[in-house]
């Protein structure tokens, strides 16, 4: 992703980068990413591009705790990395604040609201 996303720190873009190919390794993952936020192959590269959507994609790992795991033991990356760049796009005033415990997902994300249909 060349476009910093949300105007995030280069870490946290490149986190994001990481998650979005974790995804895409998997078709399953990938389907169940899409129907969940209700992006497609043909609005994901603009939605990347919306403010917001770097936290999106963190609130959507962070909200399930199997594929936070799975996520960290293929890439070796530990869950509290997402977590720390969730808290770092909160503190640049760039994502409403995480509620205080995280809920099952469950109806449309945020990004389906945005960009259904988009």
């Amino acid at each position: 992703m060349s476009d910093q996303p949300d105007d995030a720190p280069p870490a946290a873009e490149a986190l994001i980068a990481q998650v979005l190919q974790f995804f895409m390794a998997d078709p399953d993952r990938l389907v169940r990413f899409f129907d969940v936020t209700g992006l497609t192959p043909d609005t994901i590269r603009t939605a990347a591009n919306a403010l917001g959507f770097a936290a999106s994609v963190l609130d959507y790992m962070l909200g399930d705790e199997a594929l936070l795991q799975r996520f960290a033991a293929e890439t070796g990356t530990q869950p509290e990395a997402l977590q720390s760049a969730r808290a770092g796009l909160e503190g640049r005033g760039q994502a409403p604040k995480a509620r205080a415990s995280a809920t099952p997902l469950r109806g449309l994300s945020n990004l389906a609201r945005r960009f259904k249909g988009g």
